[in-house]
């Protein structure tokens, strides 16, 4: 079968072929050309001359087979970028207390699209009192994931893994001034939806595991203050 759109097919002469549309005995389907090689085959000196609309489609993505050859339109990895979070220093510094409350906000956060992603973060971490009844000993300090930045929730992601992996240190008196202390780690998650908002929370802490006074302050301005995600698919 054989449609000259133009009606202006001249044998020889390829030039004519750009708006033929043609199927060969052997099936083969050909645009642009009276001779098809393959099943499909489309010949266009015009740049974007394929558009595949299927409501995946979108800015950057590559189509993608799967293993009985459907394709869809995916972002992969190699095309995205580390993506920074945000610190609001304007908020001020942030401390634990004696509230029933069990975290505090960081005031971090960091806004992901769908994929799994390598979570990196560290604090800076002050104790903000040390005297003869307070921050005596070590005592152990955790970050957390959370879709919330009042509460510990995962409603938007689930971590890669058999449980959930936060992030931890130990806080302790040191020889530097205000004894600053640094919680540093990874963990993947994978991200449920475009445009997704992963709030970094702080435990809050009055006591330590042996009943003792501990309490830490929290400056969103720290020089070493990171939280960033690497895409992990």
């Amino acid at each position: 079968m054989h449609i000259d759109a133009a009606t202006n097919t001249v044998l020889g002469t390829t030039s004519t072929h750009t708006d033929d549309f043609i199927i060969t005995s052997t099936g083969n389907v050909g645009i642009g050309t009276l001779a098809p090689s393959t099943k499909l085959e489309i010949n266009s000196s015009t740049t974007g001359s394929i558009k595949i609309v299927d409501g995946t489609q979108g800015e950057g993505k590559v189509l993608v087979s799967d293993a009985t050859g459907i394709g869809t339109w995916q972002e992969l990895p190699v095309f995205k970028y580390v993506t920074s979070g945000n610190f609001n220093i304007s908020s001020g510094d942030i401390n634990s207390d004696t509230s029933t409350t069990s975290v505090k906000y960081s005031q971090a956060s960091i806004v992901l699209s769908k994929g799994k992603w390598m979570i990196n973060t560290g604090l800076t971490i002050m104790l903000r009192t040390v005297n003869a009844t307070t921050n005596l000993n070590p005592y152990w300090l955790s970050l957390y994931l959370s879709s919330s930045p009042t509460t510990v929730s995962n409603t938007n992601f689930t971590y890669v893994g058999s449980v959930a992996k936060n992030f931890g240190g130990n806080m302790i008196k040191n020889q530097t001034a205000n004894n600053p202390n640094f919680i540093t780690g990874s963990t993947i998650i994978d991200v449920q939806a475009n445009n997704t908002t992963i709030y970094l929370l702080i435990q809050n802490l009055s006591t330590d595991s042996n009943n003792n006074a501990v309490d830490w302050k929290f400056s969103p301005s720290n020089y070493e203050n990171y939280l960033n995600a690497v895409p992990a698919n």
